[in-house]
């Protein structure tokens, strides 16, 4: 198959769907096909390039950090939509697989060429337009006009033409994706359409422990290591990660890609304002970074997520490296774990749960290896891209048929 996949975000951006998209690209490739991808161009990446086997064609819409895609994504509608034609007339792709709001808008007009569409959603923006269900410190459980128009800053009535709008474009794709059950569960369409789910998770990529870590970082310590990786913002929880600290005399990590000032500026007055010597920050630090020097002498990773996390790689990065995992009981993370056989999950929010979960991983030798060496059979089962590049192969015949 001839397939062309169009996301915003891509390689070498950190986040998720970037992760995604590569991932899936490269397996699809591994297994026969040929792969395009169609990419917003941020910062210094090249306009055109191959990565792997993969053939990267990157737009330029003026968008120069990752953080303005929220309110410059909408740039690329249009140049994504006329490349999208410019490569199609090139190359006859069998099919267009997107990912997020703004590749599902450029495209859709292509269906007059008759090439079926796959959106693979990787969390709710279909009723959310801000994709993230978490407002004001709650999650947010409906999508009333009134509270989603102060949210996003925006009148009632903008509101209401965007969902209906991303509502249309979603209905006629011709095959819908979520990443876990939760994000299928939450979307609302005006019409019934059927919705897989194929999971996201942990890279091909293998984990090389750089020895220097030991030197560079406080990893030779006799203490035990638990670490956090995320972005330093409310919806992340890391703040409940550093309450649960105050009553553990161990290592804390914490590795963050993006950093709300505000929130930053509380968790290190927290941390400051407790006496936490043993709580260390690091910040944009690399995925390969990630998998040489935090993940291989790390004892445990704790996702403490306030909000619905559609479907967290991190969970099966630590799966894959034989980690005991630690998550919020909300969102994706239940489809991942299954508690206490291959992780732990825990109320979010609840530290005082969360530091009685973590004493028990690091004080019982025997649970811990139970729950990494479960989770890690689980990841070469189920949870790899083998098996979900099979699973999105499945999906692209059906719509070819």
């Amino acid at each position: 198959m001839k397939i062309l996949m169009v996301s915003p975000v891509f390689f070498p951006s950190l986040g998720g769907i970037e992760q995604h998209v590569l991932n899936l690209s490269k397996e699809l490739q591994k297994k026969g096909n040929q792969v395009d991808v169609l990419t917003a161009k941020i910062g210094k990446t090249d306009s055109a390039e191959k990565i792997g086997s993969v053939n990267v064609f990157r737009i330029n819409a003026g968008i120069n950090k990752q953080e303005e895609l929220s309110f410059k994504g909408r740039n690329l509608i249009i140049p994504f939509f006329f490349n999208a034609i410019k490569l199609h007339s090139e190359k006859k792709y069998d099919l267009i697989h997107v990912h997020c709001p703004f590749s599902l808008l450029s495209v859709i007009p292509l269906k007059v060429f008759r090439i079926p569409i796959v959106l693979t959603i990787h969390g709710n923006w279909i009723n959310c337009v801000k994709g993230r269900r978490y407002y004001k410190k709650k999650i947010c459980n409906d999508f009333e006009l009134n509270r989603c128009a102060e949210c996003m800053n925006s009148g009632k009535t903008i509101m209401k033409i965007k969902r209906k709008i991303l509502v249309w474009a979603a209905e006629n794709s011709n095959q819908i994706i979520a990443v876990s059950s939760e994000v299928k569960n939450s979307i609302v369409l005006s019409r019934k359409k059927e919705i897989s789910v194929i999971p996201n998770v942990a890279s091909n990529q293998g984990f090389f422990p750089d020895n220097k870590a030991l030197k560079e970082f406080p990893f030779n310590s006799n203490r035990k290591k638990i670490l956090f990786i995320g972005s330093m913002i409310e919806e992340k929880g890391a703040k409940v990660l550093l309450e649960a600290a105050k009553n553990i005399n161990e290592l804390f990590i914490f590795v963050y890609s993006y950093a709300d000032k505000k929130y930053l500026a509380e968790f290190n007055e927290y941390k400051n304002k407790n006496n936490l010597n043993t709580v260390f920050l690091y910040s944009l630090v690399s995925n390969k970074k990630i998998r040489e020097k935090f993940i291989p002498f790390s004892d445990l990773i704790v996702i403490p997520s306030l909000w619905p996390e559609p479907c967290s790689t991190i969970v099966t990065e630590a799966m894959a490296s034989r980690k005991p995992v630690i998550a919020s009981k909300t969102g994706g993370f239940t489809d991942l774990i299954e508690d206490k056989k291959d992780g732990l999950l825990f109320d979010a929010g609840n530290s005082v749960e969360l530091s009685e979960k973590i004493k028990l991983v690091l004080d019982n030798k025997n649970l811990s290896e139970k729950i990494s060496e479960n989770a890690f059979i689980k990841v070469q089962k189920k949870l790899n891209w083998n098996k979900i590049s099979e699973e999105t192969i499945k999906i692209y015949r059906k719509v070819l048929k």
